[in-house]
């Protein structure tokens, strides 16, 4: 019916109570900035170069995806989101992401981070609820050891964790390890998004 930016802007625009909307453009940033009720935020294919302060009223949400999004390089906003439980980062091109910024979000639970611009993942000391952890397309990571410290001083043991070599399975002992034949990080009812595109 409605070309998708004519729908935004006429509908989602006047829109404060959605729970999961998927931005491709900084028109829809500014949508989902609004929504006090939102829980699900998947930034997906923004080329446009994305630099906001915090997420605004969005600022509680409980699970971030960004897939594909070049237009996304700084995750200083992170550190708005003290909601955070779920993280999802997928790239194929390598890019001058920090991921350190990581460290600022206490509550996440699980996270899956495939990007070529992973080398190391020192951020996790400071996520003491992180338990389920999905590096496996991570191909520049050189070390898992770091979570093999996890567990003490009142932080979460990694329990199920899908790696991009077999040899880190040696280097931390979990409980389950993932197997990219099948085992998923998320339940099927966090995988869900009700996508709001044409």
């Amino acid at each position: 019916m409605f070309e998708r930016g004519i729908y935004n802007s006429i509908v989602l625009s006047h829109s404060r109570s959605l729970r999961e909307i998927e931005v491709r453009s900084l028109d829809d940033v500014a949508i989902a900035r609004k929504q006090a009720s939102l829980e699900r935020l998947v930034i997906d294919g923004l080329s446009e170069a994305l630099h906001i302060p915090d997420l605004g009223e969005a600022s509680h949400i409980k699970h971030l995806a960004i897939r594909n999004s070049p237009g996304v390089d700084d995750l200083s906003f992170l550190n708005s989101l003290k909601s955070l439980e779920i993280f999802e980062f997928y790239s194929d091109i390598a890019s001058s992401v920090d991921f350190s910024e990581l460290s600022s979000c206490k509550n996440v639970r699980k996270m899956v981070v495939h990007s070529p611009s992973l080398t190391d993942i020192d951020f996790t000391t400071s996520m003491p609820r992180l338990s389920h952890v999905d590096f496996s397309e991570s191909v520049n990571l050189l070390t898992v050891k770091v979570l093999e410290t996890r567990g003490k001083k009142g932080q979460s043991r990694i329990s199920w964790a899908q790696l991009p070599y077999s040899r880190m399975y040696d280097e931390v002992s979990i409980v389950e390890r993932g197997r990219a034949s099948g085992d998923e990080i998320f339940d099927p009812a966090e995988d869900d998004l009700i996508l709001l595109d044409d």
